[in-house]
C-alpha cells in the first residue's frame, strides 16, 4: 500500500475526444476528467524497428487513490518542468485494477512512447 509521500507526481486523466469526421476519425481534443497525485513505477521497456526508426516502448504501473468511471479509453498525461524546461508523458490505459481494500486504491497499468497517448 502507498504511503502519501509516494504520491509524488501530479497526474492529469483524460477522456478521448468525442467528434468524428466524414471517415469516422476521431476529431477534438482529449479532456481533463480529474487530477490526481500518483506513484508512477516503471515496469519494463523495449525498443523496436518501425516505420524506419527505433520505437520505444516503456510500460508502467500508476497507483492513485480510487476514482469510479477510469476505464481503458482514456490516458494519464504528466507533464512536469525540469530545469525550467516543461516535458509530457502520455499513458495509454491498458488495465484499470482497483484494489480490494474498500477501492480506496486503484492501479493503472500503462503503456506509453509508441504513440504518445
Amino acid at each position: 500500500m502507498p504511503t502519501i509521500g509516494d504520491l509524488r507526481h501530479r497526474v492529469a486523466v483524460e477522456a478521448p475526444p468525442s467528434g468524428q469526421d466524414a471517415y469516422g476519425d476521431a476529431t477534438g481534443a482529449w479532456t481533463n476528467v480529474f487530477n490526481a497525485w500518483a506513484e508512477i513505477l516503471p515496469v519494463s521497456g523495449n525498443e523496436a524497428w518501425a516505420e524506419q526508426a527505433i520505437q520505444a516502448e516503456a510500460n508502467s504501473k500508476i497507483t492513485m487513490r480510487f476514482r469510479d468511471g477510469v476505464t481503458e479509453k482514456m490516458r494519464v498525461n504528466w507533464t512536469r518542468t525540469e530545469g525550467g524546461t516543461s516535458y509530457t508523458t502520455y499513458y495509454d490505459i491498458v488495465f484499470v485494477q482497483p484494489w480490494r481494500q474498500h477501492r480506496k486504491w486503484m492501479t493503472l497499468v500503462c503503456r506509453s512512447g509508441v504513440n504518445d497517448g
